[in-house]
């Protein structure tokens, strides 16, 4: 994050994505924090840019999505790093495992 917040790095996100981070929150009982993340990601103050969901993207979502074992959020994601050719920070096992087949680079967080 730091490299990102000086621009030596760019970090890419799909809006897919953000709504499951603020779905994520209100669901576990985290309204207060939904709505601060919300306010915050309207203000730009994460050092991340926001990539919209265009109707290429859902179409290589769904196709992902019925080729491998994943959610369609995570689908976003993979798509969005295959797209661009940038890595994926996570510990997620599903993206783990189709990151063997599809052509996407992970870095696991242990």
């Amino acid at each position: 994050m730091a490299k990102a917040e000086e621009k030596a790095l760019e970090i890419l996100i799909s809006a897919i994505n953000i709504g499951e981070i603020y779905y994520r929150l209100v669901k576990s009982g985290y309204n207060h924090l939904a709505t601060a993340f919300l306010s915050d990601v309207k203000k730009r103050k994460f050092p991340w840019k926001i990539v919209p969901a265009s109707n290429t993207r859902v179409w290589h979502a769904a196709k992902l999505k019925a080729q491998y074992r994943m959610s369609y959020a995570d689908a976003f994601a993979v798509g969005l790093a295959i797209e661009t050719g940038g890595q994926i920070v996570t510990r997620d096992p599903e993206i783990i495992e189709a990151s063997k087949g599809a052509n996407f680079i992970i870095d696991k967080i242990l």
